[in-house]
C-alpha cells in the first residue's frame, strides 16, 4: 500500500522526469528548428505542465479532501488536548484535587 511518504517520493520522480523530458525536448527543438521554434516548445510544455498540476491541485480541493483534512486536523487537536491533560495531571502535586477527604 502507497503511504504518504512514497507518494511524495513518486511525484518528485515524476517530476523531475517531466522537467528533464521537456528540457531535452525544448533542445532539440531549439537545435533543429531555431530559437523561434525553440521558445514556442518551451512555453508549450510549461503550459501544459502548469495544466496538468492544476488538474491534480483541483482534485484535491473536492469535498472528500476537505473533510478529511478537517477530520485530521480536528483528530490532531483532541489528541494534543488530551496530551496536555495527561502533563497537567502528572504535574499535580499529590492531594491538590481532594476536598473534604473525597477524591474529585
Amino acid at each position: 500500500m502507497l503511504n504518504s511518504k512514497k507518494l511524495r517520493g513518486f511525484d518528485t520522480t515524476v517530476t523531475i522526469l517531466f522537467s528533464r523530458c521537456g528540457l531535452f525536448c525544448i533542445l532539440i527543438t531549439l537545435s533543429r528548428y531555431g530559437p523561434e521554434a525553440g521558445n514556442l516548445s518551451e512555453n508549450t510544455l510549461y503550459s501544459v505542465g502548469n495544466l496538468a498540476l492544476t488538474a491534480h491541485n483541483a482534485n484535491n480541493f473536492g469535498v472528500k479532501a476537505i473533510a478529511k483534512r478537517a477530520a485530521k486536523d480536528a483528530g490532531k487537536a483532541v489528541l494534543s488536548d488530551l496530551a496536555e491533560q495527561q502533563k497537567q495531571k502528572q504535574n499535580k502535586p499529590p492531594g491538590a484535587g481532594q476536598q473534604n477527604g473525597h477524591n474529585s
